[in-house]
């Protein structure tokens, strides 16, 4: 059985009190059921206080195999504003617009440039062609 999470955006707290409700348990730093397992249906960046740390939460639990994973239009559209296509442009413009939709995931990773936001999404590789991007389909390989 699985439980369908989405739309965590940065909101770690509520995360794990909503894992801890349905009856997952914390284990060596990674939640995990006895019976089920988490599809996480993306959008875990933007807005919320704590990006890191719910980025965490699911990259552990996908690594421990406690959870599945794949990103959201937020998480696409952080990949596309820091990837340029084969032209050198920006896969997404950087307008004021775009700049304040990313600000508080960037500022939240600011201090910790050795973490990356697409090593973080549960430790998938992703494939950055400007052909996949542009069709806004995304190939997940689990690393």
């Amino acid at each position: 059985m699985y439980d369908i999470i989405g739309d965590i955006h940065g909101h770690a707290y509520h995360l794990e009190k909503l894992l801890l409700k349905m009856g997952y348990r914390k284990k060596n730093g990674c939640y995990f059921h006895s019976e089920r397992k988490v599809v996480f249906v993306g959008d875990f960046i933007d807005r919320g206080p704590m990006i890191r740390e719910a980025l965490k939460i699911a990259r552990s639990m996908t690594e421990n195999g406690n959870a599945l994973a794949v990103i959201g239009n937020h998480e696409y559209n952080a990949l596309c504003y820091h990837t340029k296509n084969e032209r050198g442009e920006w896969m997404r413009d950087h307008s004021e617009r775009k700049m304040l939709q990313h600000s508080e995931t960037l500022k939240q990773f600011k201090h910790h440039v050795k973490e990356k936001i697409c090593l973080l999404i549960c430790r998938f590789q992703v494939s950055m062609t400007s052909e996949v991007l542009n069709y806004r389909s995304l190939k997940l390989q689990k690393s």
